[in-house]
């Protein structure tokens, strides 16, 4: 019986550490376990966390220069990019990369331009090579985003550079203050624009201008860089910085402008006619607004003036003054051409060509700064003769029409020679309507409704002056 209980006792001894050591392997168990599971969730997590980099890494910027090696199943392919291209790639704030991207869904990446620039763009070394651009991903859609950019390179209208010449002291309108000039014009062609910072010597006085983009654009930068030099060229004859043989005088002793006499075509409106080979023209440019402004200043100054102000008590033939216009009553620039006996005088106006007479009191002394900026009229005739011993009213009313006289309509014109007498330059202008369908050169126009003949003067007068 004792054998017994104690049998029973080391038993129940066993049993209880067998359901101790169970207790514990079943608590181990549950530990590894949650341990494996909360380090599988922490690996989820930062492969999420990564894929989100990955993500936002989509929309980097172009040049982070970011180093990745390709695995199985991804490519990563380089194309050189003419400078030209990138642009038109890369699109406005990035929009045309970003449709590429979503829509082979691969990366783009280019490197880093290198070139610097000169604030005027007028370095040598601004020439720019092409950019390596690097596309990245799945390997078909990585081919497939490679051969859409060789076909955007293939379509992009071809790159071209040029050269032209420019006269030396034409140079600071081409580049304007601060660049400005030379900056607007690279952005409204759409070309790039580099001047040559020094003078050749084998260039003569003359600089080199190198023109590089599309054919259209390095077309259009051709057009504005002609421009600058016609402008910067009618500013030396306006203010006489050529030549006393080029300044335009007559028997007023004043300063008028002289016209490019280059040879090439220029613009001009038709102010006043008296016959095809007597009538005034104005130079169409950026300066001739200052006609404008001051003609607005005098209306300004003389309105406020009683009619005993300022008045021009004595008067002689030739003399300067400030006449009202009979048809419109404003004031301009004049010259005393002639006093009459009725107290009354006939003038001339410097700035159209128009004659008129006013009374002798009306005439107001011109102001000192009114007298700056020369006389714009400039003297011009036809290279015809009339058809009959003086010009028809019929043939001076369709020269009228024709020309669009007074009307503020630009012809073009170009200078086929210039004629010197006593008190004017003269210039025998070659006057082209190009706002119809088909151009009308004015001389022939009015030869053939008979309203003229040719000049057939001996070449040798024609000589240029």
């Amino acid at each position: 019986m004792v054998v017994s209980i104690l049998n029973y006792q080391n038993m129940s001894q066993q049993n209880q550490k067998v359901v101790v050591v169970a207790g514990a392997s079943l608590a181990l168990v549950v530990a590894v376990g949650a341990f494996l599971y909360f380090r599988k969730r922490s690996q989820e997590y930062e492969d999420e966390n990564e894929n989100d980099c990955k993500e936002e890494l989509e929309f980097a910027d172009l040049n982070t220069g970011e180093e990745s090696v390709a695995s199985a199943g991804q490519s990563i392919v380089k194309v050189k990019v003419p400078h030209h291209v990138v642009g038109i790639i890369i699109g406005k704030e990035g929009s045309n990369v970003k449709q590429l991207r979503a829509e082979f869904g691969v990366r783009f990446n280019f490197d880093r331009d290198e070139t610097t620039e000169n604030t005027f763009g007028n370095e040598a070394s601004n020439k720019r090579s092409d950019r390596t651009l690097e596309i990245r991903g799945q390997r078909e859609k990585v081919r497939d985003a490679e051969q859409k950019i060789y076909a955007i390179i293939a379509e992009t209208p071809k790159y071209v550079e040029t050269e032209v010449f420019v006269p030396s002291d034409t140079c600071g309108r081409i580049i304007g203050k601060g660049g400005q000039n030379i900056r607007e014009m690279c952005s409204v062609s759409g070309a790039k624009i580099l001047l040559e910072r020094n003078e050749t010597p084998s260039l003569g006085n003359q600089r080199r201008v190198t023109l590089s983009g599309t054919t259209v654009q390095v077309e259009y930068a051709k057009l504005l860089v002609k421009e600058k030099v016609e402008q910067a060229k009618a500013d030396t004859y306006k203010y006489g910085r050529d030549g006393d043989e080029l300044k335009s005088k007559n028997f007023y002793n004043f300063q008028h402008v002289t016209l490019p006499n280059t040879g090439e075509y220029f613009q001009v409106f038709v102010s006043s006619c008296q016959s095809p080979d007597q009538f005034w023209v104005q130079l169409v440019s950026k300066e001739s607004t200052k006609l404008d402004q001051m003609t607005n200043e005098l209306a300004e100054v003389y309105n406020k003036l009683k009619p005993e102000e300022e008045r021009l008590e004595i008067g002689n033939k030739g003399d300067l003054c400030i006449a009202p216009y009979e048809e419109e009553g404003e004031w301009y620039r004049a010259a005393i051409s002639k006093l009459n006996q009725d107290r009354t005088a006939d003038v001339f106006y410097l700035d159209y060509g128009d004659n008129g007479t006013v009374g002798i009191d009306e005439i107001k002394k011109i102001r000192p700064e009114f007298k700056e900026l020369y006389g714009q009229a400039v003297l011009c005739k036809l290279p015809v003769k009339q058809s009959g011993d003086e010009w028809t009213d019929e043939a001076i009313e369709e020269f009228r029409n024709i020309t669009h006289c007074a009307q503020w309509k630009p012809l073009m014109s170009k200078v086929i020679h210039l004629e010197k007498n006593e008190n004017n330059f003269i210039y025998h202008l070659q006057l082209v309507d190009t706002s119809q369908n088909e151009d009308v050169d004015v001389a022939v126009a009015l030869v053939q409704k008979g309203y003229a003949v040719a000049d057939d003067a001996p070449e040798e007068e024609k000589k240029v002056v």
